[in-house]
């Protein structure tokens, strides 16, 4: 079973920021899954991007001073790190220090993108939720004859190789011949 969070980014950066883990072992590795664009379609690059340590605490996440309220970089662990490091972003990759549970979880906090070019200005923002599995079940029948039953509609969201980096995809095409039984079928 995993458990998934979502960070719902609504501008100027849109977008969806999924993270899952394991849900019996908070010490697996935690897969991030980001696809984010500019609402203005304008390009630009070398984002940073964050966990904070607080959720936006302002009344919409599209309010301009709204990240500000997110505080400083989330760092459980206070681990070392420098203004001259860079960080390449990616669409794909596996957090091993993170987590959706126990002293390091991200659960509840909030991510921050940062200006282009390294810019430290934060420029949009999402607290990071659980994502819930969804379900609905029908009520009593009211038209003619008799029905009753249950409707669940689930997603699982299973990503495999998401550790794995983006240039390591790619398409796979297998051309099937068409076999014809000893019926002998035809096709039109």
């Amino acid at each position: 079973m995993i458990i998934t969070a979502v960070a719902l980014l609504r501008g100027p950066v849109i977008g969806t920021v999924i993270f899952s883990q394991l849900k019996s072992n908070p010490y697996s590795d935690m897969s991030i899954f980001m696809e984010v664009s500019t609402s203005n379609d304008t390009a630009s690059k070398d984002h940073g991007w964050h966990v904070h340590e607080y959720p936006i605490s302002s009344e919409t996440d599209t309010d301009l001073s709204a990240c500000q309220s997110t505080k400083g970089h989330y760092n459980p662990f206070k681990i070392e790190t420098s203004a001259n490091r860079k960080v390449q972003n990616k669409n794909f990759f596996t957090d091993t220090t993170s987590s959706l549970a126990g002293i390091t979880s991200v659960l509840g906090r909030s991510l921050v993108i940062h200006g282009a070019d390294r810019n430290p200005d934060r420029i949009a923002c999402a607290n990071i939720t659980s994502l819930h599995q969804t379900s609905a079940r029908t009520g009593n029948w009211s038209g003619v004859g008799s029905a009753n039953g249950r409707i669940i509609f689930t997603q699982n969201l299973r990503r495999p190789g998401l550790n794995c980096q983006p240039r390591c995809f790619g398409i796979h095409i297998f051309l099937l011949s068409r076999q014809t039984s000893s019926r002998n079928h035809s096709y039109s």
